[in-house]
């Protein structure tokens, strides 16, 4: 089975999705205030691929060319940096228009697919927004009645963000963009059988798309790993296997070292999109429960060190364990931990059990939050 990225914002492994007959796509915009250049990128393999790169004139840029049908990306780099998931089909023909001071609320025109895109982006922002303002009003309080209100206002919001996606689920046309917007449900096991059973209506619609088959797949092996079932995920509260693996320096780096910890273990690669988003929130809580003996093991499927080591310099992912046989998809490891999407975790108490799998974003939080409970804080992790 190929190996494929599905999580949050699976924004996005898009090779899966190709046909075979390229198609030819005019993409155009305006940046105001913008001073930089634009990148039209996709992924192959392990390997970002750059269709097109042009450089901003007069704030405007524009790109033409052919590509295969599927999902990409457009990137702005200037002073920031903005990631713009697109959808390649016969005679797109795009229109953005985004400002420099504010590139998340870019507009687009002349897809449907790809308004419909910005849909799902724009209301999944929206609605983290509200989760972390309410979930820091939780935090501040200091009645336990107040407390209690709050957190029934969050489990409202839960709700209200799920059945919002469902709908932009249920609305889409094209069913790879019904996909994508599952992303934004994530890997909640409450929600496995509705994930699965819309998938299987997508897929007679669309059976022979790459894409939806590899998405259905991972989404499959994780439920069946819920379950317990060995041959296809890692069972819950079963002994982590030792990784012994090289990091950075040469030097010997060994999971089982961290044996009195809570240890996060991630399978990740520069060139995961989802997994890049995702590490803003892992040095958010690595900063915030260090102290109390939390740590990360980040395992790289990247195949060159020079893309890792970058990688890891501008996320400024700061713990010390990271480790690689850049070996890519190949990876020994990545194999014994049955890993065919990234980003994929685990979850790992003090004696080494995995605990949980595939916790992301406010609900890793919130189990963090749960384990760190009473802990005594950990002298060693303090630097």
């Amino acid at each position: 089975m190929k190996k494929i990225a599905i999580l949050l914002v699976t924004i996005l492994l898009f090779t899966f999705c190709k046909n075979i007959n390229p198609n030819k796509y005019k993409i155009s915009g305006t940046i105001i205030n913008g001073n930089g250049k634009i990148i039209l990128q996709d992924f192959i393999s392990n390997e970002l691929i750059v269709l097109e790169e042009t450089k901003l004139k007069d704030n405007k840029f524009k790109l033409n060319g052919y590509a295969q049908e599927g999902f990409y990306r457009l990137i702005y780099e200037g002073e920031k940096t903005i990631y713009i998931p697109i959808y390649i089909k016969p005679g797109t023909n795009l229109t953005f228009s985004l400002d420099n001071k504010d590139l998340g609320k870019y507009k687009v025109k002349g897809d449907k697919d790809n308004e419909e895109l910005l849909k799902i982006l724009t209301f999944s922002n929206n609605s983290e927004k509200e989760y972390l303002s309410i979930k820091s009003k939780i935090d501040s309080a200091t009645k336990q009645t107040i407390k209690d209100s709050l957190e029934l206002i969050l489990e409202q919001n839960r709700t209200k963000h799920i059945d919002g996606i469902k709908k932009l689920i249920e609305n889409s046309k094209t069913p790879e963009v019904a996909v994508f917007a599952m992303n934004f449900i994530g890997n909640q096991p409450e929600e496995m059988e509705y994930l699965i059973t819309k998938l299987d209506q997508l897929f007679e619609i669309k059976p022979g798309s790459k894409y939806l088959n590899s998405y259905r797949d991972g989404l499959k092996a994780y439920r069946n790993s819920l379950l317990g079932d060995e041959s296809t995920g890692i069972k819950l509260n079963s002994i982590a296997s030792d990784i012994v693996l090289p990091n950075l320096n040469g030097d010997t780096i060994k999971l089982s070292n961290l044996r009195g910890k809570i240890v996060l273990l991630d399978f990740w690669a520069s060139w995961c999109q989802p997994c890049r988003q995702e590490n803003p929130n892992m040095v958010k809580l690595y900063d915030k429960y260090k102290k109390y003996g939390f740590t990360i093991f980040s395992v790289s499927l990247d195949s060159k060190k020079e893309t890792w080591q970058a990688a890891i310099n501008k996320d400024k992912l700061k713990w010390p364990n990271h480790v690689s046989e850049l070996l890519g998809w190949d990876s020994r490891v990545a194999g014994i931990y049955k890993v065919n999407s990234i980003p994929t975790t685990f979850l790992i108490d003090e004696k080494g059990k995995i605990i949980a799998t595939n916790l992301r974003g406010k609900l890793l939080e919130e189990k963090l939050a749960e384990l760190m409970k009473g802990r005594a804080i950990d002298s060693t992790m303090l630097n």
